[in-house]
C-alpha cells in the first residue's frame, strides 16, 4: 500500500510539472507582437514647469497596432500626469482624440497601445505620424488647465528650417523683438512673436499686412495677441484672412510687413518690421 501512495505522488508530480511546463510553452506560443523597427520621437516641450520635459514616441508593432512611450525628465514621485492627444496644433488648440495611458512621476513614463482613436475610428502608425495633432500632458487628473509638457506631432512637427525678421520699436514705445516662421512638416507654418519691453499686463494686437511699412497696405493675417503675461504669441498660419492657402516658402516670400499694436482699443503701434520679399 506504501508503494502504490508513493507511486502515486511521484505520477502526480510529473503531471504537475509537465503542466507548468505545457502552460509555460502556451505562453511562448502567444507573445506579445514584436515591433517592426519603425518609429518616430516627437520633443515634449516644458510648460508651467521648466524642469519638466521630455519626448513622445510612436512605435510600429507587427500587428499594426503603435506603443505609444511618453518618457518625462523632472517628474517627482506620488504625482500622476495625465495625457491626450488633441487634434489641430498646440497653438490652435483643439478636442481630444485619442487619451494616452497617465504617466507614473517616480518613473516619468507611460505606456500606450493604441490600434483606434477615441470615437472608435481606427487608425495606424502610418497614419499617426500623417495625424493633425498634439500631445498635452496635464498637472493630474483634477487639474487639467495646468499643462507641464506639450508638443506638435504628426503633420504639425517642425522642421528645421526657419526665417526670424526684427521687429523695430516705434512710438517711442521702447519694445522690439522678432518674428519668426517656422516650417512645419505639412508645409504650413508656425509663427512666433518674441518682444522685449513689453509690459507684464499688456495685450498687444498683431497682424501681418500687404505690403511693405512704408507703403502700408491692408491686413493680410491675423496672428495671435502677445500676451505680456506669459510673454507669447503663437499662431499656426495654413491661410491668408481671405481663406486663400498659404505655405512657408509662400509666406517667405510674401510682400508684407508686421505691424504690433498697443491694444485692441488703441491703434498706436509699438513695433513693426518688414518680411518675406521686403
Amino acid at each position: 500500500m506504501k508503494k502504490q501512495i508513493q507511486s502515486f505522488l511521484k505520477v502526480t508530480a510529473v503531471a504537475c510539472v509537465m503542466a507548468v511546463v505545457i502552460s509555460a510553452c502556451k505562453d511562448d506560443d502567444n507573445p506579445a507582437p514584436a515591433l517592426t523597427g519603425e518609429s518616430k520621437t516627437y520633443a515634449l516641450s516644458s510648460v508651467s514647469n521648466p524642469a519638466i520635459n521630455g519626448t513622445v514616441k510612436f512605435a510600429e508593432r507587427a500587428d499594426n497596432a503603435t506603443v505609444i512611450t511618453i518618457d518625462l525628465m523632472g517628474t517627482t514621485s506620488g504625482n500622476t500626469h495625465v495625457a491626450h492627444i488633441h487634434q489641430n496644433t498646440a497653438a490652435e488648440t483643439g478636442a481630444i482624440i485619442l487619451d494616452l495611458t497617465s504617466i507614473n512621476g517616480a518613473t516619468g513614463k507611460s505606456e500606450t497601445i493604441v490600434t483606434k482613436l477615441n470615437d472608435g475610428t481606427g487608425i495606424t502608425y502610418d497614419q499617426l505620424l500623417a495625424l493633425n495633432g498634439y500631445v498635452n500632458v496635464h498637472l493630474s487628473a483634477t487639474d487639467l488647465t495646468t499643462l507641464i509638457a506639450q508638443g506638435d506631432i504628426g503633420e504639425n512637427e517642425l522642421t528645421a528650417t526657419s526665417t526670424t525678421y526684427s521687429l523695430v520699436g516705434v512710438n517711442e514705445s521702447g519694445i522690439d523683438g522678432t518674428v519668426t516662421f517656422a516650417k512645419r512638416t505639412s508645409g504650413s507654418t508656425l509663427v512666433t512673436v518674441d518682444l522685449d519691453g513689453a509690459s507684464a499686463a499688456g495685450n498687444y494686437p498683431i497682424y501681418i499686412y500687404d505690403n511693405n511699412v512704408a507703403t502700408g497696405g491692408p491686413i493680410a493675417i491675423n496672428l495671435n495677441n502677445y500676451n505680456g503675461a506669459t510673454g507669447k504669441s503663437v499662431t499656426s498660419v495654413r491661410k491668408l484672412n481671405n481663406n486663400t492657402a498659404i505655405t512657408y516658402d509662400q509666406l517667405r516670400a510674401f510682400n508684407g510687413h508686421i505691424n504690433v499694436g498697443t491694444s485692441a482699443t488703441d491703434a498706436t503701434y509699438v513695433a513693426q518690421g518688414n518680411i518675406g520679399s521686403n
